[in-house]
């Protein structure tokens, strides 16, 4: 190998297997602090070590990737639990560890089901953390010629929500009656629920153990006489409990009609949905 210049003044080093470059000593007995392969890769030593390395690699012939590890190996493939860390201005500001996991400003790799949160042109990110953690929506249901049920003036009628459509983490149990039990946590609830030719009506969530209403819904109006419409109280209400606890949704309004009040058969046009209810459980 040697050491020349070409034609465009670019100093130009070569070697055989590639360059390497020591401190505190001569060849023979210094460190070994950079190496340069001949195949590109690019090595930094460790510690007042020649064969333990942080090592990057520009470009991959058979992945096409650009690598940089700090495995502590040669090659860039060791199983050292290392971490690869970024600083400026005289403290660390990220770090990946070795299982893949993101730190800022050291090991503070915030907690299950946090996000990244930018705060801004001006500050650094932090761990955030989302408002929902999980949601349920439940309803009810009618399909072919089925009416949704009668509806007895100036009564609390419970709806029929007897089905699951989405639960991922099992937040909701239903008991088939229009019960629905929750376990500890904070809620927000949101609900729907239809009435037809019963003129004023409205909603509530009903709290069947503490025997109180948690929310009430909107009032609307559906005439009994003519004009017939189908119309729906919307409501919703956000609320703690530290044990399990059931809800059920109710109806209420100001003239009896039977078989419908509850809501219009659809007449075989399909499954319909009536009454619902989406249940957004909050991150604790």
């Amino acid at each position: 190998g040697g050491i020349g210049q070409d034609n465009t003044d670019l100093l130009r080093i070569t070697g055989q297997g590639g360059v390497s470059f020591y401190t505190a000593g001569t060849h023979g007995g210094g460190t070994e602090r950079v190496r340069i392969e001949s195949d590109g890769d690019f090595r930094l030593s460790g510690n007042n070590s020649a064969t333990n390395y942080g090592w990057i690699r520009g470009w991959d012939s058979s992945t096409g990737d650009m690598i940089i590890s700090a495995d502590h190996s040669a090659t860039g493939t060791g199983t050292s639990k290392s971490n690869l860390i970024f600083r400026s201005r005289g403290s660390e500001k990220v770090r990946i560890a070795s299982e893949g996991q993101i730190g800022l400003s050291g090991a503070n790799y915030g907690t299950a089901g946090q996000y990244l949160k930018s705060n801004g042109t001006s500050a650094a990110p932090t761990w955030g953390t989302a408002r929902f953690s999980t949601y349920a929506f439940i309803c009810e249901l009618n399909g072919d010629t089925t009416d949704a049920g009668t509806l007895t003036a100036n009564q609390w009628m419970t709806r029929d929500v007897t089905h699951e459509q989405a639960d991922p983490d099992n937040i909701v149990t239903l008991d088939g009656s229009g019960n629905f039990t929750l376990q500890a946590g904070t809620y927000f609830v949101e609900w729907s629920a239809p009435a037809f030719r019963c003129d004023r009506h409205t909603t509530r969530l009903y709290d069947v153990n503490a025997v109180i209403a948690k929310g009430f819904g909107t009032l609307e109006f559906s005439q009994d006489a003519s004009s017939y419409a189908s119309t729906a109280s919307r409501g919703f209400a956000r609320f703690t409990i530290t044990s399990s606890n059931t809800y059920r949704l109710e109806t209420k309004g100001n003239i009896t009609k039977s078989n419908d009040g509850l809501g219009l058969d659809p007449n075989n046009i399909g499954i319909c949905l009536y009454a619902f209810a989406k249940i957004y459980k909050e991150s604790e």
